[in-house]
């Protein structure tokens, strides 16, 4: 069993466990801006337009008035990945042709507040990543 353990590369077993709950990870993601918020739990940059402030508040008024949700048809919420990088990180994306206009607007929209990762690690990630391991070693685990 010992030598079990030592042959664990918890790196890539925290990898698998991100990759296999991508869908958690995109959840909270929109869950954040849909209450206008970005990955540091800032409000989005308000719309310039006071014309686009009227309409999105009357469509959701969660963010408050003149913060965006970048929701319109769902269709940006609907094609949102998450990216793995080779050394381990991820960032959440969307297939969307106006990506890059949503990230230049400011803020840091696509991404995990701290809060909401910690929430991810305890109710998702940590059980998983238990479970893993005890597979790999040999062991029950309740």
């Amino acid at each position: 069993m010992l030598s079990k353990f030592k042959s664990l590369v918890i790196e890539t077993i925290a990898a698998q466990v991100v990759e296999g709950t991508e869908r958690e990870l995109i959840t909270l993601n929109q869950n954040q801006l849909f209450h206008g918020e970005d990955a540091d739990g800032n409000k989005l940059p308000r719309y310039r337009s006071e014309r686009r402030a009227r309409i999105k508040n009357s469509m959701n008024p969660l963010p408050g008035y003149g913060i965006p949700d970048y929701y319109v048809t769902g269709r940006m919420y609907n094609q949102m990945y998450v990216d793995f990088e080779r050394d381990g990180t991820y960032k959440i994306r969307s297939n969307v042709p106006y990506f890059g206009v949503l990230t230049a607007r400011g803020g840091n929209p696509f991404g995990i507040q701290p809060n909401n990762k910690v929430q991810y690690i305890k109710n998702t990630f940590k059980g998983r990543f238990i479970k893993i391991i005890a597979n790999i070693v040999g062991v029950k685990v309740a």
